[in-house]
């Protein structure tokens, strides 16, 4: 007996499925693995805002100093 077109394309369905199925049972056994990673993306999104801000009074500082040091040099 011969496998009719519609056997292999349901049989394909069924494969899809069966893969869906794997892919979602993964998922759901690393999931406190994502909300881990979740957590250490925030906490680096606030700690990469905190070196912005940072960055920008290093900046500020550092302008500070050079007009400081040019007013002194002209004294």
């Amino acid at each position: 007996m011969k496998a009719s077109k519609t056997d292999i394309n349901n049989l394909k369905k069924i494969q899809d499925v069966d893969a869906q199925i794997k892919t979602v049972k993964s998922a759901v056994k690393a999931m406190p693995e994502i909300k881990e990673f979740a957590l250490v993306s925030e906490k680096l999104k606030e700690v990469s805002e905190q070196l912005k801000k940072v960055e920008m009074m290093k900046k500020n500082v550092t302008k500070r100093y050079e007009k400081m040091r040019v007013e002194d040099q002209g004294l």
